[in-house]
């Protein structure tokens, strides 16, 4: 009886958990002790239906953190990326001398102010979920290269059906969407400059 009554109290407790998530709030894994409220996107005060025709940037709340992710100036931000083109490829590296996938994406969103986590995995936590069609430079565009459906690759768009990466056989490259390896590979992308 009390073992049954422990797993109903596990059971309501992840139920609880799930449901704070989904109304949007979280506490923090660094200090259990600390409320932090992560705040949602900006919408429009028109009808839900409808869509915004606003060029306020909008504004993207980071999973967890309750910061909000940047309105850069997404030429500067591929500018950026790009001049580490040709810089070599290393595991659990972050630059700027080498870089892996996702310690690239850190690197070069972290100089605009935008913190992300250093996996693939978990940056795509971030942001808004982006339809493949409506990409934008700028977006993370992610893979899952590992021989499994879960995320292991992550890319900056940059438009024109391509986008900047860490590949492990030549390092900081362009690559396009549409080569057989990455298009079935594909997975997801994420805005997370509004």
């Amino acid at each position: 009886m009390g073992a049954f009554i422990r797993k109903v109290l596990l059971l309501t407790a992840v139920l609880s958990l799930i449901c704070i998530f989904q109304n949007g709030k979280a506490y923090a894994i660094s200090n259990p002790s600390k409320k932090v409220k992560v705040k949602k996107p900006e919408v429009s005060a028109s009808s839900s239906n409808k869509r915004s025709t606003s060029t306020k940037p909008i504004k993207v709340a980071s999973r967890g953190s309750g910061a909000f992710m940047g309105s850069a100036d997404i030429s500067s931000v591929l500018s950026y990326a790009k001049k580490y083109t040709g810089t070599r490829y290393v595991y659990g590296a972050s630059g700027p001398n080498g870089f892996d996938c996702s310690g690239f994406t850190m690197h070069v969103m972290g100089n605009f102010g935008i913190k992300l986590p250093h996996t693939a995995r978990g940056q795509s936590a971030y942001g808004i979920a982006v339809p493949k069609n409506n990409l934008k430079p700028g977006d993370l565009v992610f893979f899952a290269t590992s021989g499994n459906s879960s995320i292991s690759h992550v890319g900056i768009y940059i438009g024109g059906g391509s986008f900047i990466h860490a590949a492990t056989s030549s390092g900081i490259t362009v690559s396009r969407l549409s080569e057989s390896y990455y298009s079935r590979r594909y997975v997801t992308a994420r805005r997370i400059i509004g």
